[in-house]
């Protein structure tokens, strides 16, 4: 497989002190890139969430200069007018962008920010914001029928994660995360880019369904949650998901060779 010069892998949500410390022994693919790379604590924007966080990273500006808070965003100075965040609201051209204005290919896929679709040199894939595989997804534009002839289920996020649909929602967010990873190594393959990213939810959706039941100190904490043997189930749940996640991230087989990034703001 070709070799791209630098790969960014981010796992949304990931939060460092479970990675780093507590259930770095039922991580070992994880555990063997910390081993063999380096590793610390990035420190985040504020707000520490999705939106705006990757775009802040992805352009070197803070939630001031981007004009990015969260995900709804006041149209102007009325309090009562606000609009979604999505990438048309990032006025900053992405590292992606950079690269590309300097020679290289770049395949960016599933980076929060990035809906709708724009030109690069290269690929992109949008993010969890986009409504649906039926509108347009990708650029090229072409690209979407190679992806659903890929992947004829092709998702863009778990739907109503926040719903007690736990094993279906378990099972939408391996497919979301197997999806992601197949596709970077089959665009690796097919495209050859000198720098490929890719973001993949399926952290966050697996805490926003599962925290609450798992861990006695949130403040919505249920004892009484019908989900069986409760914390015991759902922390195997949560590291189970988490592990399949960092699974995937080692079938990449340049992730072992090129200089790789696998952040989680």
């Amino acid at each position: 497989m070709p070799t791209p010069r630098l790969i960014i892998i981010g796992l949304d949500c990931m939060e460092p002190s479970l990675v780093f410390e507590q259930w770095r022994a039922d991580l070992p693919n994880l555990s063997r890139l910390i081993a063999q790379g380096s590793y610390g604590r990035l420190e985040s924007s504020i707000p520490a969430i999705t939106v705006p966080a990757w775009s802040c990273m992805m352009t070197g500006r803070d939630p001031g200069e981007l004009g990015i808070y969260g995900f709804r965003n006041r149209r102007d100075r009325d309090y009562h007018s606000m609009a979604i965040s999505d990438g048309r609201a990032v006025k900053f051209p992405r590292l992606w962008d950079w690269l590309g204005d300097a020679g290289w290919t770049v395949a960016a896929l599933s980076v929060p920010g990035s809906s709708p679709p724009y030109p690069v040199n290269g690929s992109l894939v949008s993010c969890f914001l986009t409504p649906s595989t039926e509108v347009p997804f990708t650029h090229p534009p072409a690209l979407a029928d190679q992806i659903k002839a890929w992947m004829p289920d092709f998702i863009l996020d778990v739907p109503n994660f926040r719903s007690d649909e736990k094993a279906r929602i378990l099972d939408n967010l391996y497919r979301l995360c197997d999806q992601r990873f197949t596709l970077a190594a089959k665009l690796i393959d097919r495209d050859q880019p000198d720098f490929l990213m890719l973001v993949d939810m399926g952290v966050d959706r697996l805490h926003h369904a599962f925290w609450k039941p798992m861990d006695p100190r949130h403040p919505q904490y249920e004892a009484d949650s019908p989900l069986p043997a409760l914390s015991t189930t759902t922390t195997c749940m949560l590291i189970g998901g988490w592990e399949n996640c960092s699974k995937t991230v080692t079938t990449i087989p340049p992730c072992w060779s090129s200089p790789t990034t696998v952040p989680s703001p």
